[in-house]
């Protein structure tokens, strides 16, 4: 690495219309056009389509878990899931700064599989 140029590992999502491909009982229940849920208005990106990548959904399903109007019995059933995505994409982020490639790819697999699982459950609640 140079003095003035860094090297970094990241993580984006490529294309952000996979992310409502793959989970649209996800994808709308914290970026749906009903808006049905006040915990949007906390954030001013929450409209931007460039802050609805896969990171991005972990956030705010985070941030929708805390602050939205879900019924009881479903945070209850969503919470472990949320918690355990959340977990994975720290362990991401982590694998990233300390340039292991390898581990931030299995770590990026988990995660999908994590939101693979919670986007059955969501449909299966709604």
């Amino acid at each position: 690495m140079g003095k003035i140029l860094q090297i970094r590992l990241s993580a984006s999502t490529y294309n952000l219309d996979d992310v409502l491909k793959a989970w649209p009982a996800l994808y709308n229940s914290v970026w749906g056009d009903e808006k049905a849920f006040t915990f949007q208005a906390m954030s001013a990106f929450a409209n931007s389509d460039q802050n609805r990548g896969v990171l991005n959904l972990v956030k705010d399903l985070k941030t929708a878990l805390v602050h939205n109007e879900w019924v009881s019995a479903k945070k209850q059933a969503l919470e472990p899931g949320i918690k355990e995505a959340e977990k994975k994409a720290k362990e991401l982020d982590e694998y990233l700064a300390n340039w292991d490639a390898k581990a931030a790819n299995r770590a990026s697999d988990e995660l999908e599989s994590i939101l693979d699982q919670l986007e059955v459950l969501m449909k299966r609640l709604s």
